[in-house]
């Protein structure tokens, strides 16, 4: 089975969700997806091609307020401490997301990191502890405020389930700030390399 597939499945399942719910301004962007998707790209300041960091699995975002909801990290085949680490580290030297070239906050939200696990293994006890130590880093107006969620399943159709069920009642807690058409919007803040000025035509 080809790699990233299970992350294509959960985000299937998500965008028909939020069809089902009727949310048009909140979208679901995810890796592996189909063709054309926009990928999520954390980035630090000035926006370029040296300051972009690794993509996202699974983002929502609420496209009027220009905000992320959740952010979601799926390791299907388990992960070394590295990984997860490293997974987590990417997101904390960002200081934005760049989606399809406008850009969006993130700061204090939900980050989860979905691990497939040995059965029996110590790889799960691991995970769990990387998870606590990282709880007691990650404190309010620090490191991003993000709030850091590990989700450890020994098999991967349980841990799209789990995933699934967590991102969703993150959705359903935002649902009443879910903007109307009397919202003002967000001003467009694009994310695009700076180049040079552009000349006047004569």
């Amino acid at each position: 089975m080809e790699h990233g597939y299970y992350t294509a499945q959960l985000g299937k399942r998500l965008e028909e969700w939020l069809v089902d719910r009727n949310l048009p301004n909140l979208k679901i962007y995810y890796d592996h997806g189909r063709e054309g998707m926009n990928k999520v790209v954390p980035f630090f300041r000035p926006y370029s091609r040296a300051t972009t960091l690794a993509f996202v699995d699974c983002t929502v975002v609420d496209t009027v307020r220009k905000k992320a909801l959740v952010l979601c990290e799926v390791e299907e085949r388990g992960a070394s401490p590295k990984k997860i680490i490293g997974d987590i580290c990417n997101l904390l030297l960002a200081e934005a997301l760049c989606i399809g070239g406008e850009e969006y906050s993130f700061d204090g939200v939900p980050v989860i990191l979905g691990v497939c696990v040995q059965e029996g293994g110590q790889s799960g006890n691991k995970v769990k502890a990387i998870g606590r130590r990282i709880e007691t880093m990650v404190k309010p107006g620090w490191l991003r405020g993000l709030d850091i969620r590990i989700v450890p399943k020994t098999n991967r159709e349980a841990l799209v389930e789990s995933l699934f069920g967590e991102i969703r009642d993150i959705v359903v807690s935002y649902i009443p700030n879910v903007s109307t058409s009397n919202t003002r919007a967000a001003p467009d803040r694009p994310c695009r390399p700076r180049t040079g000025s552009r000349r006047t035509r004569p």
